[in-house]
């Protein structure tokens, strides 16, 4: 029974190198085109940052008035903020 087990073991062995070796050329495949994704949003993301950069300002300084008039129409007149 003994020498039945290590022949199973033996066969096992050999089958889960050669699927090893067969993973190798996918695990490449895998890493090559995780890169070549990230170059491309990358690419995007840099071109898309250049388009209209004063839109970006300019909507901003806009927003940013507007909480303020909010937070002053929405602050008491008569509480001066001093405890």
């Amino acid at each position: 029974m003994d020498g039945g087990n290590q022949t199973a073991k033996r066969a096992w062995l050999r089958l889960k190198k050669e699927v090893d070796m067969d993973l190798g050329g996918t695990n490449g495949m895998l890493i090559i085109i995780g890169v070549a994704l990230l170059v491309v949003v990358l690419v995007w993301a840099i071109l898309r940052k250049r388009g209209e950069p004063e839109a970006g300002i300019e909507r901003t300084e806009q927003a940013t008035d507007r909480l303020y008039h909010e937070e002053d129409a929405a602050r008491d007149p008569m509480d001066d903020g001093i405890v």
